[in-house]
Formats: C-alpha cells, structure tokens, sequence
C-alpha cells in the first residue's frame, strides 16, 4: 500500500472553563434540589476551542433551557428534572451537548473529541441527548428519555407547570434467518443474523482484508438492527447508503501516521438521517450502549445527519484531535 501523509496543526482534547469557580457553583446548584436553579448552559468562548463560557441559567425548567440554546454556537446544557415512580419523586439530570443547525461542519465534528473531557467538568448524567435544533429537546424527547430511563409511567418536568473510484459494495443478504418485528414494536434492540454482521466487523478490522467499512441500519420502523453493507471504498463509498430517512451505524477503517509510524484507526459513524421523525430519534438512544457493545471500540465517533458533515478530511480531522498526532494519513491508496 501507498499512504499520502499530511500536515496538520495540533489540537487539544481537553476542555476547561473560563470561569472555573462561578461554573461550579453554577453546576453544584442545579444539583442540588434544594436550590430553585434548574439549569446552567455552556458555549464555547470566541476564537476558542477549548473554552467555556457560561452562557446562561435558570429557575424555568425544560422550556426556558431550550430557549437559551443559540442554533449557531456550540453549545453544553445540565437540567435537573423531577420524575416519578409509584408516588416517589426521584430527580433526573438530562446532559445536552449541542451543534445549532448554523455551525460549520468541522468546528461541529471537533465536539466528539470532548466528551471525555466535558463529562469531567459536567459530571455524570441520567440521560445524553444530542441536539441541533429545539426540536431535538422538546419537552416530549426529553421526558420520554426520562421516562425510558427509570421505567416509570408518571413523569413531570423540574417546573410543573412548565410543560474513493469504483469499488466494490457488498449488500447484506436479505436472508429469512434475519428475524422481523412488528413495524411500531418497542422491544428491546436486538440484531438481526449477529453472525453475519460479526463476520463483517472482523473483516474490517483485519488489516490483510480489503474490506474498509461495514454499515448497520434498522429493519424498517422496528428495533431489529441488521447488516446493510461492506465495501472498500472507504467513507465516500459508505456515504452513498446513508439515506436522509434512516438512522445508521458504521465502522470505517482509516491509517494514521505519526513520527514515520502508521497506525490503524477505526472510527464510529453516528447517522440519524435529516427527516427521521423526532419520536423515533428520541427512542433510539437507548440503544447506543448495546450497539457499541456489539460494533466494539473505536478511536473516534462523527455523529452526522446529512452528507456535509462526513467525508474523509472531517474524519482525519476527528483522528488527529483524538491521538494528538501532527502528521498522520489521510487515505489508502492503491
């Protein structure tokens, strides 16, 4: 193989506040419920990657925390909520980390090389949502992530009265052995013929095999997740399944190249496609963590919605900010 090597500036992963004393207090008030403080929300400082400032907060629950996310900033958000199961109230933290639907492609996909870093000045959270629009944090996603988190059937908000050239594609066999479930099923997740789609993960991640991408989608509307594809083109090539109505999971291989040293990468592909309905989004996150149980590491994740915010150079970007390399390849070539 032939590996092309590029320069590129060093980015840090870790993120810090500019006001480290008032965040804190500002963070240790909305966990606490004895303090009216509901909210406090965070945006990257100007000409800053790594600075937060404080953005905002507040006493007026869901709808007043949605209203202070900006669509072109950069943005974090910790809401306390109240939830009940069988006459207890129980309280929820909901973490945001928000992309407004006007931020640039490549300052949005630095953001994943932060969630190490921002989980340890946020803190834990009962539920993550990703968002880039209001919508996203509606008070029914939102409660509904609660909800889906406690297994309760009662729940009110923390104010009540605030409501590369031609390649070859493998498509993934449609074989009767991959099991259905009912299109409006709410079953747990579950994989559709795993043995097929373990095959494929261990032909990506076996440097002697071609194979540089696997994709993985749902069977229609149900949980039921399956093989759609492999192929070695990388990400150009997987790009072309990735559809603006369905929600899917990849693994891309890619080289990186530090101090004459090539090492391989593997990156996660987060889609939710442009017109996937809200409810459905919010239902789906539950099922990241067995997902990526099945997928296996990786040493960055891209999330992305639409075709602009995933290509080879976004990902090489995402890999470097991850390892701290200053060189490193950007392609396999023949």
């Amino acid at each position: 193989f032939f590996f092309s090597c590029c320069l590129m500036p060093r980015a840090s992963t870790e993120l810090s506040f500019a006001n480290t004393e008032e965040a804190e207090s500002l963070l240790q008030r909305v966990r606490s419920d004895a303090d009216d403080l509901s909210w406090v929300t965070f945006v990257y400082a100007p000409n800053s990657h790594n600075i937060l400032d404080i953005n905002g907060s507040g006493t007026g629950g869901l709808g007043e925390f949605r209203d202070n996310f900006d669509e072109s900033q950069r943005m974090y958000g910790l809401l306390r909520v109240t939830d009940i199961i069988d006459g207890h109230t129980t309280i929820k933290f909901v973490f945001v980390s928000w992309a407004g639907a006007k931020v640039r492609v490549v300052p949005k996909a630095k953001m994943a090389t932060h969630k190490g870093s921002i989980v340890n000045l946020i803190g834990q959270a009962h539920i993550t949502l990703d968002a880039s629009e209001a919508s996203d944090i509606s008070d029914d996603v939102v409660m509904t992530r609660v909800t889906d988190a406690s297994g309760s059937g009662s729940r009110v908000l923390d104010k009540p009265d605030q409501t590369r050239a031609a390649v070859t594609v493998n498509k993934a066999s449609t074989s009767s052995a991959r099991p259905s479930v009912p299109k409006e099923s709410n079953a747990e997740v579950s994989f559709g013929n795993p043995d097929e789609g373990k095959a494929a993960i261990k032909q990506v991640r076996n440097n002697d095999d071609p194979t540089d991408w696997v994709l993985f989608g749902y069977e229609g509307q149900s949980n039921v997740i399956q093989l759609v594809a492999t192929g070695n083109g990388g990400i150009e090539e997987m790009k072309q399944q990735l559809k603006p109505d369905t929600i899917n999971y990849g693994i891309v291989r890619v080289y990186d190249c530090y101090d004459g040293h090539t090492t391989t990468k593997f990156v996660l592909i987060l889609w939710v496609g442009e017109n996937v309905k809200i409810m459905r989004k919010a239902r789906i996150t539950t099922h990241k963590g067995a997902v990526l149980e099945f997928l296996g590491q990786y040493h960055t994740d891209i999330p992305c919605s639409n075709h602009d915010e995933v290509n080879q150079e976004i990902i090489m970007t995402a890999v470097q900010d991850a390892s701290g390399t200053a060189v490193h390849v950007k392609d396999k070539a023949e």
